[in-house]
């Protein structure tokens, strides 16, 4: 009786245990995190290097303990007065709790010359809209702190220059 006892008594903790298991992995499922973000641009071309300013907010809803998708609102300034929107959509991959690395598409918009462009006109800047591809790593020092760095590789671009941009910045999750 005793060990029929302890048996069952047995399986009630294991199937406990593995029922708590499934909601904490639940919950970071379908998790949706909001935050800010900041720090520097270096854009790069054949004819010069800017330092820019950016920063913006994000939305990262996590899939399963290793993938998730980040939807971003940003806004970089450059020093001549060139500001900019980007909107990326990342697919990311969690190696850890601690490390993770993103990539996927953004939209630029050249606010800073309004949205009228003449592609007849030899003298004027293309499009204000552009695409790129960036990649990037991202450090978690807390669980709300975090570091990363990005590159950003121009596809269309807004300008007549061919940049490329590498991103150090820092954020904080709410």
């Amino acid at each position: 009786m005793k060990n029929t006892l302890f048996i069952l008594l047995l399986f009630i903790v294991a199937n406990t245990t593995s029922v708590i298991a499934q909601e904490e992995e639940t919950d970071r499922e379908n998790k949706t995190t909001f935050g800010i973000r900041g720090g520097i641009n270096g854009s790069f071309s054949r004819d010069f290097t800017e330092i820019e300013f950016h920063g913006g907010l994000f939305a990262e809803t996590r899939l399963s303990k290793h993938w998730s998708i980040q939807n971003e609102l940003n806004v970089s300034y450059g020093g001549v007065g060139n500001i900019s929107l980007g909107v990326p959509i990342f697919i990311k991959y969690h190696f850890t709790d601690k490390f993770s690395v993103f990539g996927g598409p953004r939209l630029d918009v050249d606010i800073s010359r309004g949205f009228i462009t003449q592609f007849n006109d030899p003298t004027r800047l293309p499009s204000p809209v552009g695409l790129s591809a960036e990649i990037g790593a991202q450090y978690n020092i807390t669980k709300r702190f975090f570091v990363e760095a990005r590159y950003n590789y121009s596809i269309i671009n807004t300008s007549r220059l061919n940049n490329n941009n590498l991103q150090i910045g820092f954020g904080f999750k709410f």
